[in-house]
């Protein structure tokens, strides 16, 4: 039955997608604003399926309970305006087969009834007790939605079984999950919300998704660390359309992991994924899957306002077309052709930077083993083109690795390396002054290192963290150009390392910040990612593709060498960016370190030098 059920729910969301549209001759739209639902994205003041009364009224908390004990299916428990429920100390109410939980918001300027709770303990607030269970124009506020990673996790609404639809509430301040479907979930509906501030580090979902079917609909996402987020499990799927995502996050806006961040021994990233019509407004990353989708990921009509190249992560098996990109909403290339020919020209031109966004797109249209390799020549090309040496070689190196490349892009390749290693290596040459140096040979932290999130500690002669979000700095201030250099390792027991990622020229008020300064991540996303980010935004991620070994010690540098930033990894440079207007001002001096993973550090290491 409910496997009939998922056939029908795709069925139906095909439908809508074709009617709002995308059918053959119809005008084309982008991102969210051709909301074609009839009601507001987010809901509230406009919205029209407002309830204005109920079978049971309730305005306290034992009237609220009482009446989803007696509620039967088809009945509305209904909370008027103006009505505030404490519901502190509660947890796992359960909402009846086919009732509705009910408000005014929207209604002549109704915010909703408040139902809140002020518990920092690790709970679920709601679930449903049934099918077809609907939570309707209200709010529903937890205890905190800061991004520190406390030791409680607030939850609303958790849902196993079919039918849930949320529609028309604001849901804020839980701060690990909005609303979670999980396992036998299927045609849930979750439209016309404002969900913000689910913030927490390492976990944060304002709506997630696991081994169910899940429609996200006209929505408004703010201050969410991932707005919709799934583990990947095999069964995992869902459409999200027609969504405003709002400028502030501290991850990727829609992910989907993948085999490895399971440690499952598979590569696979859930079912299918459609995500078309949103707008996004933030400078993270918008898209990222972390696998391969077992069925499709399509990618279509969204207005992202990065540029390609830093829009959408994936690994396979997933098509990318008609969105536009940037505030000028510059319009996708259709193909990989179109796409190395823009790319070309811009080439001709000097304007590497932009012709390597041409080519990416055109490495992700390719289709045949030629257009990849041409593409993936390219963008090498621009890489030694920029002068950052190190990168464009492993970008060679793997084109000259590829056996279905074209015999004349692989000796292409060839004569590039032999170039790259003739010329001055992809290195600094400017005069380092070794200015703090630490062994850990003692028992206490002291007072040269401060903690800002985390638990750290000396032990046996190595600076240590647990799991989760870790970061701390050094309590001193290092002006001139910044380079730090540690050894780092995480337990050979570990399965999902994550972050050996050094942070210099920062605020010192923690690298997720805008003061954050330049965030070197090795082994980012469940070790799936390498990038450099400066205060907040993302300058580059397509690097080497080497990655944490668990029980290995690895020896790691970052530098701001004048406007080039490096990231080594034993030796190896595995991503390379330019930044011509370097941080160098006198408030963003601060080196540190940020973790994610039982991680063991050694022999730190801070040189400065005098920028030229």
């Amino acid at each position: 039955m409910r496997t009939l059920c998922y056939c029908v729910l795709v069925l139906v969301l095909l439908t809508v997608a074709t009617s709002a549209g995308l059918a053959q001759g119809a005008e084309e739209t982008y991102g969210c604003e051709a909301n074609p639902t009839g009601n507001p994205i987010g809901g509230g003041e406009g919205y029209s399926d407002i309830f204005t009364k109920g079978d049971f009224t309730v305005s306290t908390k034992e009237e609220l309970l009482e009446a989803l004990k007696q509620a039967q299916p088809g009945q509305v428990v209904f909370v008027p305006d103006g009505m505030e429920i404490d519901l502190t100390g509660m947890r796992n109410i359960s909402i009846p087969e086919g009732v509705t939980l009910a408000g005014t918001r929207g209604l002549k300027g109704s915010q909703g009834a408040r139902l809140f709770t002020t518990s920092r303990t690790t709970f679920m607030l709601m679930q449903t007790g049934g099918d077809d269970v609907r939570v309707t124009g209200l709010r529903f506020e937890g205890a905190y939605g800061g991004t520190d990673q406390t030791a409680f996790n607030n939850n609303f609404l958790y849902t196993r079984e079919y039918g849930l639809e949320v529609d028309n509430c604001e849901i804020y301040n839980f701060n690990y999950r909005g609303v979670s479907a999980g396992p036998g979930a299927f045609n849930v509906r979750i439209h016309h919300n404002y969900i913000h501030h689910i913030q927490r580090s390492g976990l944060g979902y304002g709506v997630r998704v696991d081994r169910c079917a899940v429609s996200i609909i006209a929505n408004k996402f703010d201050y969410c660390r991932h707005h919709i987020a799934s583990g990947g499990t095999p069964g995992s799927s869902y459409e999200a359309a027609w969504n405003l995502i709002l400028p502030h996050a501290t991850s990727t806006h829609f992910d989907m992991h993948g085999g490895r961040d399971r440690g499952d021994s598979t590569d696979i990233a859930g079912d299918w994924l459609h995500i078309h019509h949103n707008t996004f407004q933030s400078p993270l990353r918008h898209v990222g899957i972390r696998g391969v989708p077992s069925d499709h990921a399509d990618i279509h009509h969204n207005w992202f306002f990065n540029p390609p190249e830093k829009a959408v992560y994936s690994v396979g098996n997933m098509k990318v077309y008609r969105n536009v990109y940037g505030p000028e909403r510059a319009l996708q290339v259709r193909d990989c052709q179109e796409a190395l020919a823009a790319g070309m020209a811009l080439y001709k031109a000097g304007d590497y930077a932009k012709a390597r966004a041409y080519f990416g797109q055109a490495l992700i249209l390719a289709e045949t083993d030629a257009e990849r390799s041409s593409a993936q020549l390219q963008i090498a090309h621009c890489y030694f083109k920029q002068g950052l040496l190190a990168v464009a070689r492993t970008q060679f190196e793997t084109i000259n690795n590829t056996r279905e490349a074209p015999p004349a892009d692989r000796a292409a390749a060839r004569k590039c390396i032999r170039e790259i290693d003739a010329a001055a290596p992809a290195k600094s040459t400017r005069q380092w002054t070794l200015v703090f140096s630490d062994d850990f040979e003692r028992e206490k932290l002291g007072d040269d290192w401060k903690v800002i999130g985390g638990q750290w500690r000396i032990k046996a002669g190595k600076l240590v963290c647990g799991m989760g979000y870790s970061e701390i700095v050094i309590n001193k201030k290092f002006p001139g150009c910044q380079r730090i250099e540690f050894e780092a390792m995480t337990p050979a027991a570990t399965k999902r390392p994550c972050d050996f990622s050094p942070v210099i020229h920062s605020g010192g008020t923690g690298c997720k910040r805008a003061d954050g300064g330049y965030l070197f991540q090795f082994g980012a996303s469940g070790n799936t990612l390498n990038r450099i980010v400066r205060n907040g935004e993302q300058l580059e991620d397509r690097s080497a593709q080497r990655f944490i070994v668990a029980g290995k010690v690895h020896k790691i540098m970052a530098e701001l060498d004048g406007d080039a930033l490096r990231l080594v990894v034993d030796g190896s440079t595995i991503v390379e960016a330019r930044d011509p207007a370097p941080i160098m001002s006198a408030d963003q001096q601060i080196v540190g370190l940020y973790m994610y993973a039982d991680t063991m550090v050694d022999n730190v290491r801070i040189y400065t030098s005098k920028p030229r």
